[in-house]
């Protein structure tokens, strides 16, 4: 498969990025514009991340618009940290998002299960924890008294990071009088901080592990994987605001069925993906990456459209446990709904 028959030939218009609507409120006509007059406009977000590869190839081969054709348009929404994602799809800037299944419990948690639903897993593993060379870490036990980079607070890494050193080292954190340090930056700046020797560690997406790994020496410490039982769990999940799905479901099923297309492509031939998502990637980041960065990052992923839903409540509870969560212990029932995914079994 060569890279143009893997991206065909749609163009992806980064003016979309940036498209305003006026005479409505902020969301109104893309969630309930008149279909008779034009298409519904679908604000589909995702990051730059390879963990999020079925949005960056779907947006820019022209797959969910084609999926979506004569009845809507689609308007990418780059962001950088889900918490932020989230924000804004509270806000009725965002429809459809690709997002970390953290920061997706927490909007349901938050809201009483109101405003969002996961409709498809989108990938599972892509998650690493690095070590600078020059750290003196070679193994998770010596993170204490460290200092670790995570993408932001209350996102999914975060999380993992905060659970791993209080749960499992049995160490508190440094706003707790302990000596471990957590410091949430955004995934593109934690290579600078490394450089800058700020930080110690990092607990991180691909392909941002795998590049520490490439350009400064990192050391890999643990996949996240390998801490779930059979080294399955969500990683990154599709979410919808409720009322766009309540007044939009044959869109949201196509543009699930669309990913799940996507997702299996990938798993097929990953060496066929790494050009595309790399030219994405220094297209939406302004810095490209060497393509064996990419490889490297696609053998710790498995595209999917299960959301491993066992695994969502472990990451509430994980959550809860460390006081995201409010006061009364998470109860996802109603969070996931299968009902979108197509009749095939997943790739």
């Amino acid at each position: 498969m060569t890279r143009q028959q893997f991206l065909g030939a749609a163009v992806f218009s980064t003016a979309l990025l940036f498209a305003g609507l006026s005479g409505c409120k902020p969301g109104e006509e893309a969630a309930t514009g008149n279909t008779a007059t034009k298409p519904v406009a679908i604000r589909l977000a995702y990051f730059p991340n390879v963990t999020h590869a079925p949005a960056i190839i779907g947006v820019a081969d022209g797959t969910f618009s084609k999926a979506v054709a004569g009845k809507a348009t689609i308007e990418p929404k780059v962001f950088l940290n889900g918490p932020s994602e989230m924000e804004a799809l509270l806000a009725r800037e965002v429809d459809i998002a690709y997002i970390g299944p953290t920061p997706a419990i927490n909007v349901f948690i938050k809201t009483k299960g109101d405003a969002v639903r996961i409709v498809s897993g989108a990938a599972s593993g892509g998650a690493v924890l690095v070590a600078r060379a020059d750290s003196g870490i070679t193994k998770p036990e010596q993170l204490v008294g460290k200092r670790i980079g995570t993408p932001q607070k209350g996102g999914t890494q975060d999380v993992a990071a905060r659970y791993y050193v209080t749960q499992v080292l049995k160490q508190k954190l440094s706003e707790q009088g302990g000596s471990t340090q957590i410091i949430p930056t955004d995934s593109p700046q934690l290579a600078t901080l490394f450089e800058q020797k700020a930080l110690d560690a990092a607990w991180m997406q691909e392909p941002w592990g795998a590049r520490l790994i490439a350009e400064q020496g990192a050391k890999l410490i643990l996949e996240d994987r390998d801490e779930w039982p059979g080294k399955q769990y969500a990683t990154t999940v599709i979410v919808v605001r409720n009322d766009f799905l309540k007044s939009h479901p044959e869109l949201v099923r196509s543009i699930v069925a669309a990913h799940t297309e996507i997702a299996a492509r990938i798993e097929a031939d990953k060496k066929a993906a790494v050009a595309p998502i790399n030219a994405e990637i220094k297209r939406l980041t302004t810095r490209g990456l060497k393509d064996t960065i990419i490889a490297d990052s696609l053998e710790r992923i498995t595209f999917t459209n299960d959301s491993y839903p066992a695994t969502l409540q472990t990451q509430a509870d994980r959550s809860f446990s460390l006081g995201f969560l409010g006061r009364t212990k998470p109860d996802l029932t109603g969070l996931v709904d299968a009902s979108f995914l197509p009749v095939a079994a997943s790739p």
